[in-house]
């Protein structure tokens, strides 16, 4: 992944990149207004956004995860070119650091059908029926990473 940096970033310039990338993205979403969100861009060595990711503490939706702090991820998006170079690894790295800084036990993402294998690959778990997301109009699953898991523990510190 040589010249590109993850670093923190303001949401304007998160939401432009997702625009490009998610369509559906363009609307600002609930959990951006949040103030205690973080948004993570990945830019090239000249200054250009070519990926980003964003966070934040949320309840997961589900009560049998209820006892859980838990922490949800949003609008994951990496622009084409750069794809398959690790820099969506990157970015969900900084995700996850975020988490263990905020010291949840879960994260968790609506994913896009289409997203599942590079979530799964990260060790994350599919749960729950599929469904058909309000905002975008896409299929997604629910993904969920246990950061309490010593196999996940293990996995975070290995990438971090």
């Amino acid at each position: 992944m040589y010249g590109i940096t993850i670093g923190d970033s303001g949401l304007k310039q998160t939401k432009a990149l997702r625009s490009t990338v998610l369509a559906w993205q363009q609307l600002e979403i609930a959990p951006d207004r949040d103030r205690r969100a973080r948004h993570f861009v990945a830019r090239t060595d000249d200054g250009v956004t070519v990926g980003c990711a964003s966070c934040g503490p949320a309840p997961f939706p589900d009560v049998a995860f209820d006892e859980h702090s838990s922490m949800r991820f949003w609008g994951v998006a990496v622009l084409a070119p750069y794809r398959g170079r690790g820099i969506g690894q990157a970015l969900m790295r900084a995700v996850l650091a975020r988490g263990s800084e905020l010291a949840v036990d879960l994260v968790w993402a609506n994913a896009r059908k289409s997203a599942l294998s590079f979530y799964t690959d990260l060790r994350f778990e599919t749960v729950g029926d599929p469904f058909t997301d309000a905002l975008s109009g896409l299929d997604d699953r629910r993904v969920v990473l246990h950061l309490t898991d010593a196999n996940s523990r293990k996995w975070i510190h290995r990438v971090q």
